[in-house]
């Protein structure tokens, strides 16, 4: 059984009925005074936190000329993997350091 508003009241026993409202179709918009406005104040590290964001969405996730590079000396048959390096690489910790 899907349970929404509608059969929920009903197996509460409470019967929905239609309400009738005042005004119907007009929009009620309440009443502002002149001096009242909404202001919103951005502080200093969230502008900085924004100009971050916006320096980190232009940068591409791929650096393509890299992945050319490889691919292009794995065609030529010339990309060679020296095992005791990486090994080596992985056990010191420094792997992502030498990558980025």
């Amino acid at each position: 059984m899907e349970i929404n508003a509608t059969n929920l009241l009903t197996a509460l026993g409470k019967e929905i009925q239609p309400t009738e409202v005042q005004g119907a179709g007009k929009p009620q918009r309440p009443e502002i005074a002149a001096d009242e406005t909404d202001k919103l104040e951005l502080s200093e590290r969230s502008r900085d936190m924004a100009r971050m964001n916006e320096l980190i969405q232009s940068v591409p996730d791929v650096r393509d000329s890299v992945v050319d590079a490889v691919r292009l000396s794995i065609k030529n048959g010339t990309y060679s993997v020296k095992a005791d390096e990486i090994a080596e690489k992985i056990v010191g910790g420094d792997l992502l350091d030498k990558l980025y």
